[in-house]
């Protein structure tokens, strides 16, 4: 079996999300980081330029010593349509649009080899997140923010 490291799953709600049920499509991104080392007390963490903004969203959740930017992708998803996003091996990321009446539903499975290690579901607002992650990559630990909007 798989260690897990931590595994998080915390929606971000914004305050202007609307109250009509989301289109027929909707994009669906995948931001890919990578965390490693330990923070010691008084240090900030070091932080890619391109994940300074995410961090503005939750500037407390930033525990480890390095992050690094693996890469995001997008796509556009329909209701019962399944997307696949890379992730470093031998991980990928899996997720199926689903009903969702005001939101977004989202089921998600992080696959190692073929097989689900983390099976989880989530309903977003128009613009709204979720952190997945907690497997390690041999060299830090894995998060994807995921995001939907419309």
């Amino acid at each position: 079996m798989v260690w897990i490291g931590t595994l998080l799953a915390l929606a971000l709600a914004t305050a202007d999300a609307p109250a009509a049920p989301p289109p027929q499509e909707v994009e669906v991104c995948a931001l890919k980081i990578e965390a490693s080392g330990t923070l010691a007390a008084g240090q900030q963490p070091q932080v890619a330029g391109e994940l300074r903004e995410v961090r503005k969203l939750m500037p407390t959740a930033w525990t480890y010593a390095v992050y690094r930017f693996l890469g995001e992708e997008c796509r556009k998803l329909i209701l019962g349509a399944q997307a696949t996003f890379a992730l470093p091996d031998p991980y990928l990321l899996r997720i199926r649009r689903e009903e969702g009446g005001q939101k977004v539903r989202l089921q998600y499975s992080l696959m190692k080899g073929g097989e689900a290690i983390v099976e989880m579901g989530a309903g977003l607002p128009n613009r709204g997140s979720t952190w997945v992650g907690g497997p390690s990559t041999g060299s830090g630990t894995l998060y994807v923010l995921l995001s939907a909007r419309w």
